[in-house]
């Protein structure tokens, strides 16, 4: 048991370093935002109205590329809310799994908004990260659940 949980802490701490890629240096190179990282906010590329974005994305934009946004958002985040619970007994409620996703997501939506080539605060982003986790949540809850209706039922009909 001890391997399979340093094996999910491997993959989680890859899973965040996945997170840093994807979120902060999705289309430029790590050397160029180096060279180039500079304190300050550029308020043209923030967006702090809930539902803002999304509401674009169906009004204005392609929407085949809103989609893919749209979806992304949240599914990036439902592998931390599956292995969190896993990984941290605190995790294991909703409440502190939500209050988690949520404040990691602020964390990367709060460098974007004071470094701004690192990508643009959205609060889209935000609510539909800390939904992905959620959703992922409910994957951890369901398997867990099925996992002792299993136990049960072998238990109760042998």
């Amino acid at each position: 048991m001890k391997l399979l949980k340093a094996i999910l802490w491997v993959g989680f701490i890859l899973y965040l370093a996945f997170l840093v890629k994807v979120i902060w240096f999705k289309h430029i190179p790590l050397p160029y935002i180096v060279q180039n990282l500079e304190f300050g906010i550029n308020f043209h590329q923030v967006n702090f109205i809930p539902f803002t974005t999304i509401v674009d994305y169906f009004t204005l934009g392609n929407k085949g590329i809103s989609l893919e946004n749209l979806v992304g958002n949240v599914m990036i985040f439902m592998p931390l809310g599956f292995l969190l619970p896993i990984l941290i007994k605190k995790c294991q409620n909703a409440k502190s799994l939500l209050l988690f996703s949520f404040v990691l997501s602020l964390f990367f939506e709060i460098t974007q908004l004071l470094f701004s080539i690192l990508g643009s605060f959205d609060m889209d982003d935000l609510n539909l990260n800390t939904f992905g986790a959620f959703l992922g949540y409910l994957v951890f809850i369901t398997l867990i659940r099925s996992i002792k209706s299993r136990k049960f039922l072998k238990t109760t009909y042998q």
